[in-house]
């Protein structure tokens, strides 16, 4: 680093002279200045909003679940906002405007139905973030997607709050090879732990028929 410093000041004379340090010697001027030469590297960053969330960034805790509650199972509507696919070309649905239909565990197989629960969960700290995995367990049979084939179980993960409103948890039978009659159920897992799970029917046309029509 090289540094020159030269400083304003007034003589005998009344005229203004920078003072050079490193010679003594003095020449008139009107003003001072004070240089800096230094080769270094910027600390702030080229995104000023960027670098004020990293400094304000708060470090979430991850969350110790004690417990996963289920309520009101059954059908429900909502409205879909976004899909998106995974490589068993199953879609994972976000959803809102959740609305609660029937309580039943009896599922009729039919395009557009939607089944499931609602849960909460307990532990801490409160508003920890937690990751649970839902899990969707076919028919002994199986379902079979016409791109990928034979398919035993469908999942997915998602990070959640300890503390946070009930979150539904469904399937949408939304193609025709998943109307399939038998029992499907629907887990929930916090790593290699299951913390809820609920079973329901689902039943053909023929089969409501026949429950229908007896006495």
């Amino acid at each position: 680093m090289r540094i020159i410093l030269n400083w304003q000041a007034t003589f005998s004379d009344g005229k203004h002279r920078v003072v050079d340090m490193r010679s003594g010697l003095t020449k008139i001027t009107t003003r001072c200045a004070l240089i800096i030469l230094a080769s270094y590297t910027p600390a702030f960053s080229a995104d000023p909003q960027s670098s004020k969330t990293e400094r304000t960034a708060k470090v979430v805790p991850t969350a110790k679940v004690e417990q996963i509650d289920v309520r009101d199972y059954g059908i429900y509507t909502a409205d879909k906002t976004a899909s998106a696919t995974n490589d068993k070309g199953l879609a994972h649905n976000t959803v809102n405007n959740i609305q609660y239909i029937a309580s039943t565990s009896t599922i009729p197989a039919k395009i557009g139905i939607k089944f499931g629960f609602r849960y909460t969960i307990s532990g801490a700290p409160y508003d920890g973030r937690v990751t649970i995995k839902q899990v969707t367990i076919y028919p002994p049979a199986g379902v079979t997607n016409p791109k990928t084939g034979l398919l035993s179980t469908n999942s997915f993960s998602t990070v959640y709050r300890v503390g946070m409103p009930p979150i539904f948890a469904g399937y949408d039978i939304d193609a025709p090879w998943e109307m399939v009659p038998g029992v499907w159920t629907i887990q929930l897992w916090i790593g290699d732990q299951k913390f809820a799970e609920q079973s329901f029917t689902v039943v053909s046309k023929e089969d409501d028929a026949q429950d229908s029509s007896r006495p």
